[in-house]
């Protein structure tokens, strides 16, 4: 994998970030309006609502884009110290840990309160998938779903569809 396609992918995940942004502004509007009691669709109504919505999801999207240049930066600086092949695991890690932390963020912000039991569980859970696909990897072989033939064909489809 060369720098471009790795600069590449980390813009895609960023975009998937930026919306995951605004998905956290209105569920967090969500959770508020099931909280109190009132209907969800009572929570895009009014100036200070939206406006509300907008400062989460335009902050996330801040701190997402300033993780994304550190992570960039350190990618860079580690690449020249080290062969990439060397830190798979950890990266995989990463990957696992950035894939399911969501689910921690979304919960805390309906329970205003940060769940540290759900956090280790998460942490566990990407540990554990990080391992099993290190060292089991070659027990089950993974084609890259992008080389499948259907959905070559079927391309502009399934992205209408995402």
């Amino acid at each position: 994998m060369n720098d471009d396609s790795i600069i590449k992918n980390s813009s895609m995940l960023l975009a998937y970030l930026g919306g995951l942004g605004w998905g956290s502004a209105y569920f967090y509007g969500w959770g508020v309006s099931a909280y109190y009691g009132f209907p969800w669709w009572y929570v895009g109504v009014g100036p200070d609502n939206i406006a509300r919505s907008l400062f989460h999801a335009i902050s996330l999207m801040a701190i997402f884009i300033i993780a994304w240049g550190v992570g960039i930066l350190l990618f860079f600086l580690v690449k020249q110290k080290a062969r990439i092949h060397d830190l798979s695991f950890l990266r995989l890690f990463l990957a696992a840990v950035l894939f399911f932390i969501p689910i921690v963020i979304e919960f805390s912000l309906l329970t205003e309160s940060f769940l540290w039991e759900l956090f280790f569980i998460i942490l566990l859970v990407a540990l554990c998938l990080s391992v099993g696909m290190r060292f089991y990897s070659k027990l089950m072989p993974v084609i890259c779903f992008t080389q499948l033939s259907w959905v070559r064909r079927h391309c502009f489809t399934i992205v209408m569809l995402g």
